[in-house]
Order: structure tokens, then C-alpha cells, then sequence
């Protein structure tokens, strides 16, 4: 779902993670949701933080300045519940 599509009408903040990776932050979304999304400047079809593959030339580059896998781990351990 998307920031606007979830009701999250206030401009987003801007972190310059690095370089190449600008976070944007939606808060203040319907039900208290918050919305993050990373951009990822040049690069290809690839997964953030993996080693970069023999195909570069097929699937563009890879970032090592994000870790999608630990984004998405610290995501879920933070929503998770011990019901």
C-alpha cells in the first residue's frame, strides 16, 4: 500500500542514509501508521546489501550502503507479537 493510499497526507521527512540511499518517512498515516520508503539512487534489479552478481551488465548494480535483509528482519521483530 502506498503512503498516500494509506492517508498519509503530511509531506515525508528526508534522511540521507548515503550516498546512494535517501529514506523517506510518511508519519501521521490513518490508525497511527507510519510509512518508510528507501531509495535506492542507481540502482539495478537487484537486492540491496547482497553480493553483487556476475550479471551486473544484465541486472545493474548493487548498494552495499543498505542491508534490505536487516531492514526488513528489524521490520517484522518490531511489529511481531508474543500473544
Amino acid at each position: 500500500m502506498s503512503a498516500r493510499g494509506a492517508g498519509c497526507d503530511d509531506p515525508p521527512t528526508s534522511t540521507e542514509l548515503a550516498d546512494d540511499i535517501t529514506e523517506l518517512s510518511y508519519a501521521g498515516c490513518v490508525g497511527g501508521a507510519n510509512h518508510k520508503l528507501v531509495l535506492v539512487e542507481g540502482g539495478g534489479h537487484t537486492w540491496p546489501g547482497a553480493a553483487p552478481t556476475a550479471d551486473e551488465g544484465f541486472v545493474g548494480p548493487t548498494t552495499a550502503n543498505f542491508d534490505a535483509t536487516e531492514a526488513a528482519w528489524a521490520f517484522f521483530a518490531s511489529h511481531s507479537s508474543t500473544a
